[in-house]
């Protein structure tokens, strides 16, 4: 009996540990982006920035995503950083300082003046890809404002993932998604574009971020669950 206290004991230690993790959003920016990259907010464009012309890039986390607005800048206001931006939303720069201290958009762009363009050479954006793990019930409202461009995927990356697809430069707007499938826990990524001068708006309703329990976390209690049950099934032999 002591042997199965002392393994159920275990186990709900271990679990206790596998999602005590905090819930929370990963961002990775990109910044003094040029080109078609620098313009819209897509996941290609955002490989692209990764792997090409940029001033720099920052790591930023936040506590949660539900509810609250990131916010920098205005039409008439002065330049703003990737720092001011990430902190309104309570967000914290990780990692690339000196790229989060720098302007986020400079210059003037829009569909037919792209950013780097001969006829718009200065013009100089920051992408970013910010994913976490969202808990999703039948009938939820997915709604996000922003300035400027979006695009979200559910459960992954792959193309028919992508529920929401606004990635063009845009004064404020709202794009949203009715999800209608059962209760889950779906990972997500969601693609975010600031370009052609303030503001810099982002605001998500309807995705709530839970914890995600780590791999490693998650063999330990397999491990801990096993353990009680060949204890529980020699306890019964021993009877």
């Amino acid at each position: 009996m002591r042997i199965l206290f002392y393994s159920a004991a275990c186990s709900v230690a271990v679990m206790a540990l596998s999602f005590s993790a905090s819930a929370q959003i990963n961002g990775t920016a990109y910044i003094g982006v040029p080109g078609a990259a620098g313009q819209f907010a897509t996941l290609s464009e955002f490989n692209t920035a990764a792997g090409g012309a940029n001033t720099g890039s920052y790591t930023w986390t936040a506590p949660t995503f539900n509810g609250v607005t990131f916010a920098a800048g205005g039409f008439f206001s002065g330049p703003y950083t990737g720092n001011q931006w990430v902190t309104s939303g309570g967000g914290t720069v990780t990692s690339g300082s000196s790229a989060a201290s720098q302007q986020m958009a400079q210059g003037f762009a829009n569909s037919f003046v792209p950013c780097g363009s001969f006829f718009n050479p200065t013009c100089k954006s920051t992408i970013m890809e910010i994913t976490g793990t969202a808990a999703l019930t039948h009938n939820d409202l997915i709604r996000i404002t922003h300035d400027d461009g979006v695009q979200l995927y559910l459960g992954g990356t792959a193309a028919g993932n992508l529920v929401i697809n606004d990635s063009d430069p845009t004064a404020t707007d709202t794009s949203t998604y009715f999800y209608s499938g059962p209760a889950t826990t779906e990972s997500f990524t969601l693609i975010y574009d600031e370009c052609c001068g303030g503001p810099a708006d982002l605001s998500v309703r309807g995705l709530g971020v839970v914890a995600t329990p780590e791999p490693a976390s998650l063999g330990l209690m397999g491990i801990a669950l096993l353990t009680a049950g060949v204890a529980y099934r020699r306890r019964r032999k021993a009877v």
